[in-house]
């Protein structure tokens, strides 16, 4: 994975977001996956937002296609990742078969209890784990050797992976831009990286991406008068820095506060720049962060918007759009209970009302979440 120097403000070095592309890359023609249009395009800067001793690993792509790229803030972005050479290489090996490409698009990590299930009969074995990697199964269980044809009839295709778009087609002219976290985990004390996350951080400048773009129209910037408060802790904040730049160039009159979490203020502010450039000029209204790490009581957004009860309440009582971004659980949960209890509180009403309340927020389209 690229080892990419970081400034004090915890935004990779360089920070010009706008590379030309060096190598052309012709465009497809419009090919059909699941009613979607496929892109052909490059990655032309990609860049770690993290500072040297960050608990995390984010990244900043920037992809470029000779095709218009249609899309709209609010937008994901899904890319076909593909496992890695020397994985599947391995599992071949194994089974003393030649032709590994037969794995190529296969799902051969994160194996679900049902798979597993079916290798435990196919290999004659017990597998004690209720999710793996197919070679950490093999390596680990030594099973006896069957065709590979047979391990590659029971593996699910690859399902293309989506990330947010961070990038606004109104101010960032022929690109779209991800904020993607390499996902780790540990397995029996072994680090482990997620496939589509590793994909992208892994993936050379020089070749050729594999992309679509998912519409999402329940995540829309309301009009331009309107008010919006905008909730995105770690990759979350992706959309808002596609709503704030796009607001920023249509000179949307309506004001904007962001809430942003993550663990250290120093190594984990993501565009930290561009976001003191917005509150400079005034597109960014207010902004309220949360370092959980940089103090002995983990802070969180959910515990700001606690802090700014009354005008949070002020907010949505002047017809201000709420937007969540981020990890379903437990942070958007989490984040909706603070609001339930800032709208009881402020409004003197009980908790099950200021449910109803957010409830209709949200059949309005004035409450939107886009949690994963």
């Amino acid at each position: 994975i690229w080892k990419v120097s970081v400034d004090a403000n915890g935004y990779g070095k360089p920070q010009n977001l706008g590379s030309n592309v060096t190598n052309e890359v012709k465009p497809t023609n419009a090919t059909v996956s699941s009613g979607k249009k496929n892109y052909l395009g490059k990655i032309s800067h990609k860049v770690v937002l993290n500072d040297t001793g960050s608990n995390k690993e984010t990244y900043h792509i920037e992809i470029e296609s000779d095709e218009e790229i249609n899309y709209e803030s609010g937008d994901a972005l899904g890319v076909f990742p593909k496992n890695k050479e020397a994985e599947i290489q391995a599992i071949a090996t194994y089974f003393k078969e030649e032709n590994y490409s037969i794995l190529a698009d296969k799902n051969i990590r994160g194996l679900s209890k049902k798979s597993l299930e079916a290798f435990s009969k196919l290999f004659e074995i017990e597998i004690t784990e209720e999710k793996a990697n197919l070679l950490d199964i093999i390596q680990k269980y030594q099973p006896k050797k069957v065709k590979l044809d047979d391990v590659v009839a029971l593996l699910l295709p690859i399902a293309p992976r989506l990330y947010s778009i961070s990038s606004s087609s109104e101010a960032h002219d022929g690109q779209v831009h991800l904020t993607v976290n390499v996902n780790k985990f540990k397995v029996d004390d072994e680090i482990k990286t997620g496939l589509a996350s590793e994909f992208l951080a892994d993936f050379s400048l020089d070749e050729q991406l594999e992309f679509y773009i998912h519409k999402n129209q329940n995540f829309r910037l309301p009009n331009e008068e309107t008010d919006v408060i905008m909730i995105g802790p770690g990759t979350g904040i992706a959309p808002f820095r596609s709503f704030l730049a796009e607001r920023d160039v249509t000179g949307a009159e309506g004001k904007n506060w962001l809430f942003f979490g993550e663990q250290h203020f120093v190594l984990d502010f993501y565009y930290q720049t561009e976001i003191q450039e917005w509150l400079t000029t005034g597109v960014l209204t207010k902004l309220d962060t949360a370092f959980s790490r940089d103090q002995e009581r983990k802070i969180y957004v959910q515990d700001r918007i606690r802090e700014k009860a009354k005008e949070f309440n002020s907010w949505i009582e002047n017809g201000a759009s709420i937007y969540i971004c981020g990890q379903k659980n437990p942070m958007s949960q989490d984040v909706e209970q603070a609001i339930v209890e800032v709208l009881s509180q402020e409004r003197n009403i009980s908790n099950e009302k200021a449910k109803q309340i957010l409830e209709e927020l949200e059949n309005q389209g004035k409450y939107q979440k886009d949690v994963y």
